[in-house]
């Protein structure tokens, strides 16, 4: 799977979500996809990855940081396990890959068939990571807005000014979606 400007990030919408953010929980366990157009990294047209979402989206968004720094980033899925390798190739350039055990991550060639892999842009990773994260923030206050005091909620706040900042000093625009 190749698409070098195109990448979407979603969550899930549903009745369960909403309701967990309405009874006060700033990370209910919903649901992440990743795709490039019709292709799906992770989840599928009507599937999704099983995650605390705000945490995963925490972690998207911080990835976006590393990249800027050229430094590779993995995230577990802890409701899996599964895990995200996110690993710039150059200044240009990132490979995501989603693979389904450990093992893949420590010796991909040992299991290619665990591993689902897009290469893209980095400015389109960047823009990807901070418009979901831009999203689950507005939504998540539009449903409970009291939840703009909890923990979870001020680390996705404070991760996505920290990615403006960087996204500032390399000089990326934003893409729409």
């Amino acid at each position: 799977m190749t698409s070098r400007d195109k990448l979407w990030i979603d969550f899930r919408d549903d009745s369960a979500f909403r309701e967990s953010l309405i009874n006060g929980n700033p990370d209910p366990i919903g649901g992440i996809r990743i795709s490039t157009g019709d292709e799906y990294l992770v989840g599928g047209k009507n599937e999704y990855l099983p995650t605390w979402v705000t945490d995963f989206v925490i972690r998207l968004v911080d990835s976006g940081i590393d990249v800027l720094d050229g430094e590779q980033r993995t995230i577990v899925n802890h409701n899996g396990p599964s895990y995200l390798v996110i690993k710039p190739s150059d200044e240009e350039e990132v490979e995501v890959s989603h693979r389904l055990i450990w093992e893949a991550v420590e010796d991909p060639d040992e299991y290619p068939e665990l591993i689902e892999t897009t290469i893209t842009t980095s400015d389109t990773f960047v823009s990807a990571v901070d418009q979901v994260g831009q999203r689950l923030l507005a939504y998540i206050l539009e449903h409970n807005p009291q939840l703009t005091d909890s923990e979870t909620v001020s680390d996705l706040q404070k991760v996505l000014e920290l990615l403006e900042g960087r996204k500032q000093s390399a000089n990326i625009e934003e893409t729409e979606e």
